[in-house]
């Protein structure tokens, strides 16, 4: 009996591999090689299942952001029936420092922000990201009060926290411990009135 393609584990073992890589070099720093020594595999099979460094930035970004919205769907649902409540997990999945906390994911989500800048596959990528982000925001704001301008609330929101997610992966001191999650919620209620 045939084994079964196992290409799926392998094209997530690829993108795990320059996860590690981008941390401790950053995305210009990393190598093919690199990415094949911190995935356990040749650079042969890396080139076998993908066509370019490129390819495996963007299969990380659909496997960063799956994952993170995963993070988010679960803690919006166990925040209970109540909009308001459900719109205050949603903040505190991006910027609470407690047990959802991923630091090393926040400098590589901010890393990618940079790479966005100069590739147009990256963009496109990292742009649906904050498109649907923006979307569940939209949908959570207009579930608390239907007459707000949920579109340019959401857009506020959105810039507040990628705003933190720069300002504390690249100057963490100007970020009181603990403020953001707390100073969003507070926005978000101030826009909401």
């Amino acid at each position: 009996m045939p084994r079964p393609p196992n290409t799926d584990e392998r094209r997530a073992q690829i993108t795990r591999g320059l996860l590690k890589v981008m941390s401790v070099k950053g995305y210009e720093g990393a190598t093919i090689q690199d990415i094949a020594r911190a995935a356990r595999l040749s650079p042969g099979l890396v080139h076998y299942h993908f066509g370019s460094k490129a390819e495996i930035l963007e299969a990380l970004i659909e496997a960063l952001l799956a994952s993170h919205f995963e993070l988010v769907d679960q803690a919006v649902a166990a925040s209970g029936p109540r909009p308001l409540d459900r719109l205050d997990a949603m903040i505190d999945v991006h910027l609470a420092t407690g047990s959802t906390a991923k630091p090393e994911l926040l400098a590589l989500w901010v890393l990618l922000g940079g790479e966005a800048l100069k590739s147009k596959p990256v963009r496109e990528r990292y742009a649906a990201g904050l498109a649907e982000l923006r979307r569940r925001l939209v949908a959570l704001l207009r579930a608390v009060k239907a007459s707000i301008d949920a579109e340019a609330a959401a857009a506020g929101l959105l810039a507040a926290i990628e705003g933190y997610f720069v300002v504390a992966a690249t100057a963490r001191a100007l970020v009181p411990r603990g403020s953001a999650a707390g100073t969003v919620k507070r926005m978000a209620r101030g826009l909401l009135t």
